[in-house]
């Protein structure tokens, strides 16, 4: 989906106290197909994109659950360092409904710290993917907030990778959403 830019030329009668006179005023209207979608909905695609539902893997770099958060996040959401340690040797399992409000609790920080950069970079297109709330924070999930920082303000210039994809290909599976 793309978005459609129309310019309009409005023409209008201005009454001047002494003549009335014909002016035209231009408009430029972007519109905006790009598909709205919930934080739940958002929360399932990235699990599903993260480990195709399954709430109790780890990956071989001991990131865990379906969210697959590495240790530093669980760290940062206020999860306890002894049960992040239980966790990791497969000793204690989140529920889903517990891992679902740290991801709420993530997205909601990063949304803060990110606020400026949604408003800035929204609509503009960077190595192919149109930026919207939704890609940056796919992307602040995929490279933490300074890489998707680092991506947005070198215009892809630097496009972390995590060894097996770059980040404008990840966040390229979350374009033409917003929530």
């Amino acid at each position: 989906m793309k978005q459609l830019a129309i310019t309009l030329i409005l023409f209008c009668y201005v009454n001047n106290t002494s003549k009335t006179e014909l002016k035209s005023t231009k408009i430029d209207y972007v519109i905006d197909n790009r598909k709205v979608i919930t934080k739940e909905e958002f929360a399932s695609l990235l699990s599903h994109k993260e480990s195709t539902h399954n709430q109790d893997t780890i990956n071989s770099t001991n990131h865990y659950g379906l969210f697959q958060f590495g240790k530093s996040t669980l760290k940062q959401l206020k999860v306890d360092s002894i049960k992040i340690a239980m966790i990791m040797r497969g000793e204690y399992k989140l529920s889903k409904d517990e891992q679902l409000i740290l991801f709420y609790r993530y997205i909601n920080f990063n949304s803060k710290i990110l606020k400026n950069d949604m408003i800035r970079y929204d609509n503009q297109c960077i190595n192919g993917v149109i930026i919207s709330d939704v890609t940056i924070l796919a992307g602040a999930h995929f490279a933490g907030a300074g890489g998707i920082r680092l991506f947005l303000r070198t215009n892809g210039i630097i496009d972390p990778s995590d060894g097996n994809i770059k980040l404008s290909e990840y966040i390229k599976q979350f374009e033409n959403m917003k929530l």
